[in-house]
């Protein structure tokens, strides 16, 4: 377990893996939001917001981005350095179904261009597009290590399930082990208490539920889970917080709607804020999502599980560890 302090470079990329882990993922499901009496409702209503994604169902949705770098020293890259207290705009999309999936992030202008890129598995072949280096990469088997993109929006309503541990290695989550994840009754049993917002924050009845962490930088955490006070199928906040009190990181969803009736109904939040912090409680970076398409329950063509590199780019073969002529077939 890494307990010595770090440099600051070191200090500085490790929370930029952290926004990335915390902040992203990749997958999707459903149960009704029937509730059973042997969990409060607080703890079936998230249950079943969780099985949304066990789901066999297509989906895909469209985000739009606003990242606003706050506070960066030297001990970050330059290119944060350059955009802070400007807002810097982006666009993701999001494809999933069964074991395939495409994610791709965007960043406008020459701002946060390491944020620019995609990564797919069409079924047959993982594919990883960087976009700075013009060269899309292409495996047999589909993998799911940290990748050089902007977080998936969607897939932060799972994150409590997953905390990030200096002692394993850094993934993000798909879809298939979502619905691999066969979830114990225990881990839904926890306390719910009742949360008073601060002055500042929106004025609304929240219960407050403590669920396992993990270790980040040598600090021991907990995930403090908020959702609306007996709310069948919402979640409001989660908070990374170290045992000594500080949080590192927190996300925010708001603008829920549904789609579908009946036992085919699901409820997705539009907006998404996600916030990381300084060691003194400030925020340093902020990345605000609005949502502008979701569908839930469409066919999505195997093409589009494919990326198109763009003109000039490489491809390189990662099986083979060599650049190759052309793209999988």
């Amino acid at each position: 377990m890494p307990n010595a302090p770090r440099r600051a470079k070191e200090s500085a990329s490790r929370r930029t893996w952290l926004y990335g882990i915390l902040f992203g993922l990749a997958a999707l499901v459903h149960v009704p939001f029937g509730l059973r009496a042997d969990l409060p409702v607080e703890s079936e209503g998230l249950r079943s917001l969780f099985s949304q994604f066990q789901a066999d169902r297509g989906l895909y949705f469209k985000s739009l981005v606003e990242i606003l770098v706050i506070r960066a020293d030297a001990t970050y890259p330059a290119e944060y350095q350059s955009v802070v207290g400007t807002p810097v705009g982006a666009e993701v999309e999001y494809w999933a179904d069964g074991e395939r999936y495409h994610y791709r992030s965007h960043v406008e202008g020459n701002s946060l261009t390491c944020y620019n890129g995609a990564v797919a598995f069409d079924g047959d072949h993982f594919q990883i597009l960087f976009d700075d280096a013009k060269v899309l990469s292409v495996s047999s088997t589909d993998k799911a290590g940290v990748l050089g993109v902007l977080p998936n929006p969607i897939l932060q309503l799972v994150q409590f399930r997953y905390p990030v541990d200096d002692r394993n290695d850094p993934v993000f989550v798909r879809l298939k082990d979502i619905r691999a994840d066969q979830v114990g009754e225990s881990f839904w049993n926890v306390t719910w208490t009742d949360f008073i917002p601060p002055p500042n924050a929106p004025n609304r009845a929240l219960k407050r539920a403590q669920f396992p962490g993990g270790v980040f930088e040598g600090e021991d955490y907990v995930q403090y889970v908020y959702v609306p006070a007996g709310s069948s199928h919402q979640l409001a906040r989660i908070e990374w917080v170290t045992t000594t009190g500080r949080m590192f990181a927190s996300v925010e969803f708001g603008d829920y709607l549904t789609s579908g009736t009946g036992v085919d109904q699901t409820c997705w939040p539009h907006s998404v804020v996600m916030t990381g912090y300084e060691s003194d409680g400030t925020p340093a970076l902020e990345m605000r999502y609005t949502l502008t398409d979701l569908f839930v329950n469409t066919e999505i063509p195997v093409e589009m599980f494919r990326i198109v590199p763009p003109e000039g780019a490489k491809v390189w073969d990662d099986d083979a560890q060599a650049f190759v002529a052309s793209q999988c077939p």
